[in-house]
């Protein structure tokens, strides 16, 4: 198209002939509808599926068929969860709880700590340490029955675990999983006593399984 053509388009989209064609065109490619809420006519292109009228009818009939759907589904898990769905959507979006803050003192250290967890009581996982080893020392203290060699302990053992039947290894050292521990076999925050009666040679692994339990049989735990 050649620059006079287009000036002389230009000038004939411009023009009131231009403009009238393109509102009947326009006209044409409308057709009568009723509004299936208030029944009231109004007029779409026909490629829109529009079925209301305007959107406070659209909405209208949205509640009308979720109400529907509820009445006739109720107590069942398709409604609930539509149900769920349809509020989660409706809902405005709701603000994220508030964190709430605890403040207090290291007792290991001294140090004031802020934390949002209600159970910290120490400033790191340092002193936490600290105090967990402060607390079996204690207990250790108040158990004490006679003097107890670990090395002596594992070689009357024979340097197998007495947890899983199975033998240690002699040079690996804590934490590995496979390393020489020794265990009371009452644990001392069950009343145990720190003797060598009380104590067996076992994994490390497998003394951080029991844990703080009394166990009357040899379990395979690994």
């Amino acid at each position: 198209m050649t620059p006079a053509q287009e000036r002389a388009r230009a000038r004939y989209r411009a023009s009131e002939k231009y403009r009238a064609a393109d509102q009947a065109r326009r006209e044409r490619a409308k057709e009568p509808r009723t509004c299936s809420w208030c029944q009231t006519s109004f007029t779409v292109y026909r490629w829109k599926p529009t079925r209301t009228c305007s959107r406070v009818c659209a909405q209208a009939v949205r509640r009308a068929v979720r109400t529907q759907i509820a009445l006739r589904d109720h107590h069942t898990p398709q409604a609930t969860l539509h149900w769920k769905t349809t509020q989660a959507r409706l809902m405005p979006t709701q603000r994220p709880p508030r964190r709430r803050w605890y403040a207090g003192h290291c007792p290991a250290c001294g140090t004031p700590w802020v934390h949002d967890q209600p159970q910290t009581r120490t400033c790191s996982p340092r002193c936490q340490k600290l105090l967990a080893k402060h607390k079996r020392r204690a207990l250790k203290r108040e158990a004490f029955v006679s003097p107890v060699s670990p090395r002596r302990t594992f070689e009357r053992d024979g340097w197998i675990c007495q947890l899983c039947s199975r033998p240690v290894d002699r040079a690996q050292q804590v934490p590995q999983p496979m390393a020489p521990v020794l265990d009371h076999i009452v644990p001392l925050a069950q009343g145990g006593t720190h003797e060598p009666g009380n104590t067996q040679c076992a994994h490390f692994l497998c003394n951080s399984i029991k844990g703080h339990r009394i166990t009357t049989a040899q379990p395979m735990l690994f």
